[in-house]
């Protein structure tokens, strides 16, 4: 579709039944400055390292045609050591909530100025 919001190599996929589906980026585990790219990916998984105290933030996306972006993280082990969160992620109620320390937490981000601002919250924490 010309002028649409999907370019070549882009990761999501609708089936016959209209279904939205996308490649999970498995980031693996982190204890140091990282951010999340939603160029390659709008499901990531990570795990924070122990005691780490690391920055997470979250990449301006390619496709700024005026659409908005979701990203969905699946976060292990969060509420051990430090995380921290880049200047370009709001989050509900001001601050991030408070992650498991061992288990997974799932939260989603939205951008609707091309992935310069991202409002995030919490959809469920302690996953087991």
């Amino acid at each position: 579709m010309e002028g649409g919001p999907f370019s070549s190599g882009e990761k999501g996929v609708i089936d016959i039944r209209g279904v939205l589906g996308f490649d999970v980026q498995v980031d693996g585990e982190k204890t140091a400055a990282f951010d999340f790219d939603p160029n390659i990916g709008l499901v990531h998984t990570v795990t924070h390292g122990a005691a780490a105290t690391a920055e997470y933030g979250i990449s301006a996306f390619k496709n700024t045609n005026e659409i908005g972006v979701e990203l969905t993280l699946y976060l292990t082990n969060f509420g051990q050591g430090t995380p921290t969160w880049g200047t370009e992620i709001e989050w509900a109620g001001g601050s991030p909530p408070t992650f498991t320390a061992a288990g997974l937490d799932v939260v989603k981000f939205m951008s609707i100025d091309g992935g310069t601002s991202w409002q995030g919250w919490l959809i469920g924490a302690n996953f087991s």
